[in-house]
């Protein structure tokens, strides 16, 4: 019976030696892994906030960026605004000088040759009187009726008449080549009016694609804010979070520990058996 006890009681103290070095080595781990969450979770907080202010620097970036492009588009609006009034006063100013151009082509080319045509009429006319004239004091001249003087004029007055019908009759040539000239400008401004307005039509176009350049901007400005607003409160929550879970997982660490004195109290009881 001695014999069998002997190597029972060797078993005994073995398992409870075995369950007080596994108890002990338990309580170690668990106060390691305490130490260690705290340590990991101090390195965290630290590691998270680097991380939340480089987001933040970035986007702090980026927000100043868009300031920048949007007072750029601003400007540049502004000068398209401006480009298209100028545009707008000049083909308003060309539509607005060709009825005048219209009035005075038809006045030069039209009224005026009519009326030096007219007067050229009535100069040949007084031209022939003239001439009747002069022939009439010559032969009274000839005849001595016109005392001792002799009607014998360097230049007769037929010829200065005609003379003067001449140089008037150059006149509508010049008339009508200044008519072409206003034809010309006029059809020269119509095709200029009809560029502007085709230009003032793209320029409103780039307006409007700049209008909404500024809207998208403002759009990206907005998503930029609520990032920055999220960031704000994943920093004002994250230590909370890393503390609740820090706390968690020492409670199940303390629970193991404890757990460890009934391997401890189990391995005494087999050495006492033992």
């Amino acid at each position: 019976m001695q014999e069998v006890e002997a190597p029972v009681r060797s078993y005994r103290r073995v398992a409870g030696y075995a369950l007080i070095v596994t108890a002990a080595l338990g309580v170690l781990l668990s106060i390691a892994g305490v130490v260690a969450l705290l340590v990991i979770s101090t390195i965290a907080r630290t590691s998270l906030d680097n991380q939340l202010d480089l987001v933040s620097q970035a986007l702090d970036a980026s927000a100043e960026g868009l300031t920048v492009a949007d007072g750029a588009v601003a400007n540049s609006q502004a000068a398209i605004g401006s480009l298209q009034d100028t545009l707008g006063s000049v083909t308003t100013t060309i539509s607005d000088t060709l009825p005048a151009i219209d009035s005075t082509a038809s006045l030069v080319g039209v009224q005026l040759p009519g009326t030096v045509d007219a007067t050229i009429t009535a100069l040949n006319s007084a031209q022939e009187a003239a001439d009747a004239a002069d022939r009439i004091l010559r032969t009274l001249s000839t005849f001595g009726l016109l005392g001792r003087d002799r009607y014998d004029p360097a230049i007769p007055l037929g010829e200065s008449v005609g003379a003067i019908a001449t140089s008037i009759d150059t006149v509508n040539a010049d008339l009508e080549r200044i008519a072409g000239d206003l034809r010309t400008t006029r059809s020269n401004l119509v095709t200029l009016n009809g560029d502007l307005l085709a230009v003032n039509t793209a320029v409103g176009a780039i307006g409007d694609s700049v209008g909404e350049t500024r809207a998208v901007i403002a759009s990206y400005q907005q998503i930029i804010d609520d990032l920055q607003r999220q960031i704000a409160d994943i920093r004002e929550a994250a230590p909370l979070w890393i503390s609740g879970l820090v706390f968690v997982a020492v409670l199940f660490l303390l629970w193991l520990g404890l757990a460890q004195i009934a391997l401890f109290l189990q391995g005494r009881a087999l050495l006492e058996a033992g």
